[in-house]
């Protein structure tokens, strides 16, 4: 068991279907059947999660209907039970669409889990990389643990069912460590190639602090959605202010541990500029657009 501790753009205004796992409640629909099928193991799951999601920056990926998650187990594309999939029978997605996945099923399943925001070590050595991984609870360990659910098979010296602090850091903690003088901010990216201030150190640190937030009241917003004190930020920033940065400590050190609870995160979440409104602004990563997005049937009010 693993130990826990604004831009300039000309914008259009659409509506975004509500994605049905992100809900307390959800209605699977003709995916029951398949996910019933599963077994109940973390492995099982992982493994289903893994075979639906094909992670390229093209497409379709920057939506996220439930008709654009579900067609691989629709009842035109019966499922064998490995629920192996040719890639180009995927749906094409990023991380976060086999996180909201997998603990959809996981739910499904009467599993408590959600999912985390942060940084992985073993993408790009050197660098910490901005990705997405649930959290589970564990019964028997009585704790959390973190599992990664896009990538297949196995690692060497990875258990994709129990990652370490130190190949997942969660965008709290990488906030702390990097305020603290731990890690190089620059050492957390997008990506190593994307020379994009706000895809970068201090600025994106501070968006992956706002989104965990976020996250663990169920609001699995897309990666590149703005709101709220993220508008702040000018668009070629390096720093971060540092009447925002003191806010950050403070929601850092709250939800780095995974055992705060519901009733102290939604009081953090009540304080301006922090939970998600109606209205979000959506950069489209193809083409770098920025629209305004109503989620209001996605968000819980």
């Amino acid at each position: 068991m693993s130990k826990k501790d604004g831009y300039s753009a000309k914008e259009k205004g659409q509506k975004r279907m509500p994605f049905s796992p992100k809900q307390t409640e959800w209605n699977p629909i003709f995916a029951s059947t398949f996910i019933d099928a599963l077994t109940s193991d973390l492995a099982s799951l992982r493994h289903a999660s893994s075979q639906l999601v094909f992670h390229y920056r093209a497409g379709d990926f920057a939506k996220d209907k439930p008709t654009h998650c579900w067609p691989p187990c629709s009842p035109a594309a019966p499922r064998p039970r490995s629920w192996a999939t040719a890639p180009v029978d995927r749906v094409v997605g990023c991380c976060r669409d086999a996180v909201v996945l997998f603990i959809a099923l996981a739910r499904h399943k009467g599993i408590p889990a959600r999912g985390r925001v942060g940084f992985v070590s073993y993408f790009h050595e050197g660098w910490f990389i901005d990705h997405v991984v649930a959290e589970v609870w564990d019964n028997e360990e009585k704790g959390w643990r973190l599992v990664e659910t896009e990538l297949e098979g196995e690692s060497d010296g990875i258990d994709y069912l129990d990652l370490t602090e130190e190949q997942f850091i969660t965008g709290p903690r990488a906030w702390r460590l990097a305020r603290a003088g731990v890690v190089d901010p620059a050492r957390f990216v997008v990506s190593p190639s994307l020379d994009l201030n706000i895809l970068r150190g201090w600025p994106y640190l501070a968006h992956n602090v706002l989104h965990d937030l976020v996250w663990w009241d169920k609001k699995e917003m897309l990666l590149w959605d703005y709101w709220g004190m993220q508008g702040e930020l000018e668009e070629d920033a390096r720093e971060v202010p540092e009447s925002l940065a003191k806010g950050l400590d403070e929601i850092s050190a709250i939800t780095m541990d995974p055992r705060t609870d519901l009733a102290t995160l939604r009081t953090l979440l009540s304080r301006n500029g922090l939970d998600v409104p109606r209205v979000v602004r959506s950069v489209d990563p193809n083409s770098g657009t920025v629209s305004k997005v109503d989620v209001s049937r996605m968000i819980e009010k």
